[in-house]
């Protein structure tokens, strides 16, 4: 498998295995505890650990954070689909106070209307002098009832017989 050039092993082709420390030297029996032995500093073959590689607890804290933002940002939908709810229903509460000047503005356009009516039918019955005139005369403009104050004196309400004359 390997080829062996002066009793050093070196790097299969075929493969691209390397044993590297784990490979007994020449001469030192293969379990004989010896292959154990490790250098101080790692060779220059060894991978180093990538320093910005994140660690374990790094990963819990960084899902932890994930989770916390996740929760905050259901939690900011959910107020913002309250607050939507809340305008959308002082919109309707606030609907109905344009309602009645929307009223007002088209009963006046009416009045309007029936004014203009009025003088168009009083100008074609002067304009037949000879059409018999209408018995009822023309439809005036309805006002609505001004508000009437109560009346001046009631009549006294009676009195039962336990009412003494100074008690009401």
């Amino acid at each position: 498998m390997s080829p062996v050039n002066e009793g050093n092993l070196v790097t299969s082709q075929d493969i691209g295995y390397d044993p590297g420390d784990d490979a007994a030297p020449q001469g030192v029996p293969h379990d004989s505890g010896a292959h154990h032995a490790r250098r101080a500093e790692p060779a220059e073959d060894e991978p180093r650990l990538d320093p910005r590689a994140a660690s374990y607890h790094d990963m819990i804290v960084l899902d932890q954070r994930v989770r916390s933002l996740s929760s905050f940002v259901h939690d900011a939908n959910a107020s913002h689909a309250r607050l939507a709810e809340d305008l959308e229903e002082m919109h309707r509460r606030v609907d109905w106070f344009e309602l009645p000047s929307a009223l007002q503005n088209q009963v006046v356009d009416l009045e309007r209307q029936v004014a203009q009516l009025q003088g168009q039918l009083d100008l074609l019955l002067r304009l037949q002098p000879y059409a018999p005139r209408p018995v009822a005369p023309p439809l005036a403009v309805v006002q609505p009832p001004a508000a009437q104050p109560p009346p001046a004196d009631p009549a006294p309400a009676p009195r039962s017989p336990e009412q003494g004359p100074g008690t009401a």
